[in-house]
């Protein structure tokens, strides 16, 4: 399944494999009711707020005979600065990894639009960029916690005593993403680090061992804490108070999971892997979850990395690698293609001074 459905509450995009054929894109909805009401579980007036005027939604539904979808439960594709979502099929080499569970991968794209307030927007002469491209799948996992019961951004497939088989939409950066990264400049590993809660509400900051030279690379850790929000604060990401420094934040739970020893039980660690592309910075955790959000630093030395802790609760940050210089997206011979392109005329110059957006 592949095509586009446009109704009066937005926009509908088919996400195509077989075993998606349950899933569909919203990209606009304009009367947030019906699929707020999905997202009860976490308070849909909240969730507005978080995403503003765009609401990038995904819902998992059953289709009647009549060829309309009945709602199930529903997710958020993107919490950050993003929308315009489209996915197309890849087929996977015969053979190859996770080839027989899907032998159709489903790859997402999307928009991410500028937060600076359009300030400087002509001067610089372009208006967003594409995100990473996304895989799409049907994730399946196993919880002990009785707050499967509630209604949110998963479904249950089976019950046995106190567990629980979910399923959900998952989304993580595609593999061609993570062998780019392999070409990297510069890779360095850090040593675990806990933070045992001080209570003091003005924060601790930890330096890594190691500090990247630019702003363009790729920080993957593992965190263990109790919280079902993460959150970007921006409040000090520019010297320039034109540009929005206001904070993003999304939903995540972390579940009960079997410990592997008897009925016993662990909490899930929070996975993060997080890309920074200059201005645009694209988080993602536990396969479920991505926010795009933008920051534009003024000065040359804004690269610092490392650990920002509060609060009296502990949090242990391990496996905790970064990947800096990434693999240039601009040919060598730039310049030459961008001769022959104003050569074009004064149409194209016009276009590329105002932007695209």
């Amino acid at each position: 399944m592949q095509g586009t459905i446009a109704g009066p509450n937005g926009v509908v995009t088919g996400a195509g494999t077989s075993s998606l054929l349950s899933f569909v894109l919203v990209q606009k909805v304009t009367n947030r009711a019906p699929v707020g009401a999905i997202l009860s579980a976490w308070a849909p007036k909240e969730v507005a707020r978080w995403l503003g005027n765009h609401w990038p939604l995904w819902v998992r539904g059953n289709y009647s005979d009549a060829a309309q979808m009945v709602p199930e439960y529903a997710g958020v594709v993107d919490w950050g600065e993003t929308y315009a979502f489209m996915s197309f099929p890849i087929p996977r080499k015969k053979g190859s990894k996770d080839y027989k569970n899907q032998p159709t991968r489903q790859i997402l794209f999307g928009w991410t639009y500028e937060d600076d307030n359009n300030y400087g927007l002509l001067a610089k002469g372009w208006n967003g960029a594409f995100t990473l491209p996304r895989d799409m799948f049907v994730k399946k996992w196993t919880v002990r916690d009785p707050r499967a019961e509630e209604r949110g951004s998963w479904g249950i497939v089976s019950r046995s005593g106190s567990s629980y088989d979910l399923e959900t939409l998952g989304s993580r950066p595609a593999e061609e993403v993570d062998a780019l990264m392999n070409e990297s400049k510069t890779k360095w590993s850090e040593k675990s680090w806990t933070y045992s809660g001080s209570g003091l509400n003005n924060g601790t900051w930890k330096a890594l061992s190691k500090q990247p030279k630019s702003r363009f690379y790729v920080l993957s850790a593992t965190l263990a804490f109790n919280t079902e929000t993460i959150r970007v604060d921006r409040s000090k990401s520019s010297l320039v108070t034109g540009f929005n420094l206001g904070p993003e934040a999304g939903k995540l739970r972390l579940w009960n999971v079997p410990s592997g020893k008897g009925n016993g039980t662990k909490l899930e660690t929070l996975d993060l892997k997080v890309f920074v592309d200059n201005s645009i910075v694209e988080i993602y955790a536990n396969d479920v979850f991505a926010m795009t959000t933008r920051i534009y630093p003024w000065r040359d030395d804004s690269n610092g990395l490392g650990y920002y802790t509060s609060g009296s609760s502990s949090v242990k940050y391990s496996n905790v690698k970064v990947w800096e210089g990434l693999t240039n997206a601009w040919p060598s011979d730039l310049p030459t293609r961008l001769t022959s392109l104003f050569g074009m005329g004064p149409m194209c110059l016009g276009l590329v001074g105002k932007g695209f957006s």
